[in-house]
Formats: C-alpha cells, sequence, structure tokens
C-alpha cells in the first residue's frame, strides 16, 4: 500500500466507521487503525476504490512522524494560522463547539454534536465565513 493508495481511497483499508462494532465510543487513531486492520484488506490496494476513513487516519499517523509533532500542531501552524482561521479547530474528544440548527418542512431540528472518532477523517470544525476563505485562498 502507497501514501498515494492511501490518498485516493485505492489502499483497501476497511474504513473504521463502517465496523459495527465501532459504535458512538472514542477510539485512538491507533485503535483505530488497529481495529480496521483486524478486518483484513477489502482488496488488493491499487485494484479498486472504496472511501476510508482510515485511510485518513493512516495519513495523519504518517504527517506526525515525518513533521514530528501532533496533527493538531501541524494543521494549525501549515493552514490554520497561515490562513487566517481563527475559529477553525482540529477537535478531539471532549472538545465543544457550537453547531447550527438543521430544519424539516419548517420546523427546527436541534443538531446533536456528538463527535466521538473524527480525528483527520473529518474532525476540523470552523464557521461557515472561514469555510468561504479556506475555499477561496
Amino acid at each position: 500500500m502507497t501514501v498515494e493508495h492511501l490518498l485516493r481511497h485505492t489502499s483497501g483499508l476497511t474504513s473504521f466507521d463502517a465496523i459495527v462494532s465501532v459504535g458512538p465510543f472514542y477510539r485512538s487513531p491507533d485503535a483505530m487503525i488497529a481495529l480496521a486492520s483486524e478486518q483484513g484488506f477489502q482488496f488488493t490496494p491499487g485494484t479498486q476504490w472504496a472511501y476510508s476513513n482510515t485511510a485518513y487516519v493512516v495519513l495523519s499517523r504518517i504527517i506526525e512522524k515525518i513533521e514530528g509533532a501532533p496533527l493538531l500542531k501541524v494543521i494549525d501552524s501549515r493552514i490554520i494560522q497561515p490562513a487566517g482561521l481563527e475559529h477553525t479547530v482540529l477537535r478531539y474528544l471532549g472538545d465543544s463547539v457550537s453547531v447550527v440548527d438543521g430544519h424539516s418542512s419548517n420546523t427546527v431540528v436541534k443538531v446533536v454534536d456528538d463527535y466521538v472518532n473524527a480525528y483527520a477523517a473529518g474532525g476540523i470544525a470552523s464557521t461557515a465565513e472561514h469555510i468561504l476563505m479556506f475555499w477561496h485562498k
């Protein structure tokens, strides 16, 4: 398996969030990788495509090894600070951010913020304004 396989979702790694036993419980990045690894490969790397959040976690661990710093610090120093995104964070277990209420048939739907395991697979939270700023940089 190569970094390109991880980036293109052709690694064959099972996405940790597709494993029923994961449930809504926190697991460290290494535990998520181990759990997905126990499932074995879905296919030989490079032969098929399947979205994998586990691939993002593996990529983040590679980044941490190369940079010698936690992912939070790397993202902050390389992306968030240079882009002036002071309302953008990589969330960890227990972090609390406000979320926008949803709507369905003219009824407000309270959104439950039950962040658990996203880490590098969707753990960044930001404001709408900062998402637009990032998109246009």
